[in-house]
Protein backbone atom coordinates (compact mmCIF):
# COMPACT_ATOMS: atom_id res chain seq x y z
CA UNK A 1 0.00 0.00 0.00
CA UNK A 2 1.38 3.38 -1.05
CA UNK A 3 2.10 5.64 1.93
CA UNK A 4 1.16 9.33 1.90
CA UNK A 5 3.37 11.56 4.06
CA UNK A 6 2.01 14.98 5.00
CA UNK A 7 4.68 17.47 6.12
CA UNK A 8 2.96 20.40 7.84
CA UNK A 9 4.95 23.63 8.12
CA UNK A 10 3.27 24.86 11.30
CA UNK A 11 5.28 28.09 11.28
CA UNK A 12 3.59 28.95 8.00
CA UNK A 13 0.18 27.26 8.23
CA UNK A 14 -1.80 26.81 11.47
CA UNK A 15 -5.00 24.89 10.67
CA UNK A 16 -7.75 25.30 13.26
CA UNK A 17 -8.68 21.64 12.85
CA UNK A 18 -7.50 18.58 10.98
CA UNK A 19 -9.47 16.43 8.53
CA UNK A 20 -9.75 12.72 9.22
CA UNK A 21 -6.40 10.94 8.85
CA UNK A 22 -7.50 7.66 10.39
CA UNK A 23 -6.18 5.61 7.49
CA UNK A 24 -3.15 3.37 7.82
CA UNK A 25 -1.48 4.77 4.69
CA UNK A 26 -1.46 8.41 5.93
CA UNK A 27 1.46 9.75 7.99
CA UNK A 28 1.75 13.25 9.44
CA UNK A 29 4.77 15.22 10.59
CA UNK A 30 4.16 18.64 12.17
CA UNK A 31 7.19 20.96 12.06
CA UNK A 32 7.40 23.60 14.78
CA UNK A 33 9.72 26.57 15.02
CA UNK A 34 11.73 27.44 18.15
CA UNK A 35 9.19 30.15 19.02
CA UNK A 36 6.30 27.68 19.03
CA UNK A 37 6.67 25.90 22.38
CA UNK A 38 3.00 24.84 22.46
CA UNK A 39 0.41 23.41 20.08
CA UNK A 40 -3.39 23.60 20.50
CA UNK A 41 -5.04 20.79 22.42
CA UNK A 42 -7.39 20.24 19.47
CA UNK A 43 -4.44 19.46 17.19
CA UNK A 44 -2.97 16.98 19.67
CA UNK A 45 -6.31 15.25 20.20
CA UNK A 46 -6.86 14.87 16.44
CA UNK A 47 -3.43 13.35 15.91
CA UNK A 48 -3.39 11.12 19.00
CA UNK A 49 -5.47 8.28 17.42
CA UNK A 50 -2.86 8.05 14.66
CA UNK A 51 -0.33 6.63 17.10
CA UNK A 52 3.17 6.45 15.63
CA UNK A 53 1.87 7.64 12.25
CA UNK A 54 1.91 11.20 13.64
CA UNK A 55 4.85 13.07 15.13
CA UNK A 56 5.99 16.57 16.06
CA UNK A 57 9.44 17.94 15.21
CA UNK A 58 10.48 21.22 16.86
CA UNK A 59 13.65 23.11 16.06
CA UNK A 60 15.74 24.11 19.05
CA UNK A 61 17.22 27.13 17.27
CA UNK A 62 15.99 29.23 14.39
CA UNK A 63 17.51 30.97 11.39
CA UNK A 64 16.76 32.00 7.82
CA UNK A 65 14.77 29.16 6.20
CA UNK A 66 15.84 26.82 9.01
CA UNK A 67 12.53 24.96 9.15
CA UNK A 68 12.44 24.69 5.34
CA UNK A 69 15.77 22.86 5.33
CA UNK A 70 14.56 20.43 7.97
CA UNK A 71 11.37 19.73 6.01
CA UNK A 72 13.38 19.10 2.84
CA UNK A 73 15.78 16.82 4.73
CA UNK A 74 12.88 14.90 6.27
CA UNK A 75 11.34 14.39 2.83
CA UNK A 76 14.65 12.94 1.69
CA UNK A 77 14.77 10.60 4.68
CA UNK A 78 11.27 9.35 3.96
CA UNK A 79 12.00 8.72 0.28
CA UNK A 80 15.30 7.02 1.03
CA UNK A 81 13.46 4.56 3.29
CA UNK A 82 10.43 4.21 0.98
CA UNK A 83 10.98 5.36 -2.65
CA UNK A 84 7.33 4.64 -3.50
CA UNK A 85 5.97 7.04 -0.86
CA UNK A 86 4.28 10.31 -1.81
CA UNK A 87 5.19 13.63 -0.20
CA UNK A 88 2.68 16.41 0.49
CA UNK A 89 4.10 19.64 1.95
CA UNK A 90 1.57 21.96 3.57
CA UNK A 91 2.92 25.51 3.36
CA UNK A 92 2.28 28.80 1.60
CA UNK A 93 6.01 29.13 0.95
CA UNK A 94 6.59 28.86 -2.83
CA UNK A 95 10.29 28.38 -2.15
CA UNK A 96 9.57 24.65 -2.00
CA UNK A 97 8.46 24.55 -5.65
CA UNK A 98 11.99 24.01 -7.11
CA UNK A 99 12.37 21.02 -4.77
CA UNK A 100 9.05 19.62 -6.01
CA UNK A 101 10.12 20.06 -9.63
CA UNK A 102 13.30 18.13 -8.86
CA UNK A 103 11.28 15.32 -7.28
CA UNK A 104 8.94 15.25 -10.30
CA UNK A 105 11.98 14.84 -12.56
CA UNK A 106 12.81 11.73 -10.54
CA UNK A 107 9.27 10.37 -11.05
CA UNK A 108 8.44 10.95 -7.39
CA UNK A 109 4.89 11.93 -6.46
CA UNK A 110 5.12 15.19 -4.52
CA UNK A 111 2.93 18.24 -4.09
CA UNK A 112 2.55 21.45 -2.12
CA UNK A 113 -0.68 22.90 -0.79
CA UNK A 114 -1.37 26.09 1.13
CA UNK A 115 -4.11 24.30 3.08
CA UNK A 116 -5.04 20.78 4.12
CA UNK A 117 -8.46 21.43 2.60
CA UNK A 118 -7.08 21.04 -0.92
CA UNK A 119 -5.33 17.69 -0.41
CA UNK A 120 -7.26 15.31 -2.64
CA UNK A 121 -6.71 12.03 -0.79
CA UNK A 122 -7.87 13.64 2.45
CA UNK A 123 -11.00 14.97 0.76
CA UNK A 124 -11.80 11.48 -0.54
CA UNK A 125 -11.87 10.23 3.05
CA UNK A 126 -14.01 13.17 4.14
CA UNK A 127 -16.56 12.53 1.37
CA UNK A 128 -16.82 8.91 2.46
CA UNK A 129 -17.52 10.07 6.01
CA UNK A 130 -20.21 12.53 4.84
CA UNK A 131 -22.21 9.99 2.86
CA UNK A 132 -25.83 9.76 4.03
CA UNK A 133 -26.66 6.71 6.11
CA UNK A 134 -28.80 5.23 3.34
CA UNK A 135 -25.90 5.43 0.87
CA UNK A 136 -23.61 3.73 3.36
CA UNK A 137 -26.15 0.94 3.87
CA UNK A 138 -26.35 0.45 0.12
CA UNK A 139 -22.55 0.30 -0.20
CA UNK A 140 -22.30 -2.31 2.56
CA UNK A 141 -25.22 -4.35 1.18
CA UNK A 142 -23.75 -4.34 -2.32
CA UNK A 143 -20.40 -5.47 -0.92
CA UNK A 144 -21.74 -8.42 1.08
CA UNK A 145 -24.25 -9.41 -1.60
CA UNK A 146 -21.50 -10.21 -4.06
CA UNK A 147 -20.69 -13.88 -4.57
CA UNK A 148 -17.58 -15.11 -2.83
CA UNK A 149 -17.35 -12.26 -0.30
CA UNK A 150 -16.68 -13.64 3.18
CA UNK A 151 -19.25 -12.83 5.86
CA UNK A 152 -17.83 -11.80 9.26
CA UNK A 153 -18.96 -14.13 12.05
CA UNK A 154 -18.47 -11.68 14.92
CA UNK A 155 -19.64 -8.12 15.50
CA UNK A 156 -16.08 -6.92 16.02
CA UNK A 157 -14.95 -8.38 12.69
CA UNK A 158 -17.98 -6.92 10.94
CA UNK A 159 -17.19 -3.45 12.27
CA UNK A 160 -13.55 -3.79 11.24
CA UNK A 161 -14.64 -4.85 7.75
CA UNK A 162 -16.96 -1.84 7.46
CA UNK A 163 -14.17 0.41 8.72
CA UNK A 164 -11.89 -0.85 5.94
CA UNK A 165 -14.67 -0.72 3.34
CA UNK A 166 -15.02 3.04 3.93
CA UNK A 167 -11.25 3.59 3.83
CA UNK A 168 -11.21 4.13 7.62
CA UNK A 169 -13.03 7.44 7.17
CA UNK A 170 -15.92 6.69 9.56
CA UNK A 171 -15.87 7.38 13.28
CA UNK A 172 -16.82 4.67 15.76
CA UNK A 173 -20.27 6.14 16.42
CA UNK A 174 -20.94 6.29 12.66
CA UNK A 175 -20.08 2.61 12.32
CA UNK A 176 -22.36 1.80 15.27
CA UNK A 177 -25.23 3.71 13.63
CA UNK A 178 -24.63 1.86 10.38
CA UNK A 179 -24.69 -1.52 12.13
CA UNK A 180 -27.95 -0.60 13.88
CA UNK A 181 -29.50 0.33 10.52
CA UNK A 182 -28.35 -2.97 9.02
CA UNK A 183 -30.06 -4.75 11.91
CA UNK A 184 -33.22 -2.67 11.48
CA UNK A 185 -33.41 -3.62 7.83
CA UNK A 186 -32.85 -7.27 8.81
CA UNK A 187 -29.71 -7.59 6.70
CA UNK A 188 -28.00 -8.93 9.81
CA UNK A 189 -28.96 -10.27 13.22
CA UNK A 190 -26.64 -10.06 16.21
CA UNK A 191 -26.84 -12.40 19.20
CA UNK A 192 -24.13 -12.44 21.86
CA UNK A 193 -21.83 -10.62 19.42
CA UNK A 194 -22.34 -13.38 16.81
CA UNK A 195 -23.58 -12.19 13.42
CA UNK A 196 -26.08 -13.95 11.15
CA UNK A 197 -26.34 -12.67 7.59
CA UNK A 198 -29.41 -12.25 5.37
CA UNK A 199 -28.16 -10.01 2.57
CA UNK A 200 -30.47 -9.41 -0.41
CA UNK A 201 -29.53 -10.32 -3.96
CA UNK A 202 -27.13 -7.81 -5.49
CA UNK A 203 -29.84 -6.22 -7.64
CA UNK A 204 -32.06 -5.64 -4.60
CA UNK A 205 -29.39 -4.20 -2.30
CA UNK A 206 -30.65 -0.60 -2.27
CA UNK A 207 -32.25 1.62 0.40
CA UNK A 208 -35.40 2.05 -1.70
CA UNK A 209 -36.16 -1.66 -1.56
CA UNK A 210 -35.06 -2.23 2.04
Amino acid sequence: MKKHHILLDYENVQPKSLPSMDREEIYLTVFLGPNQPRVPVELVMRTQPMGNRARYLRLATGGMNALDFVIAFTAGEILAADPDASICIITKDKGFDPLLEHLWSRKIKAERHASLDSVQFLQTAAKQSLKPLGDRVQSVAEHFSRAGVSKPRTLKTLKNTIHSLFKKALQEDEIDSLVEELKRRKFIAVTDNKVEHAWPAASAASPAKA
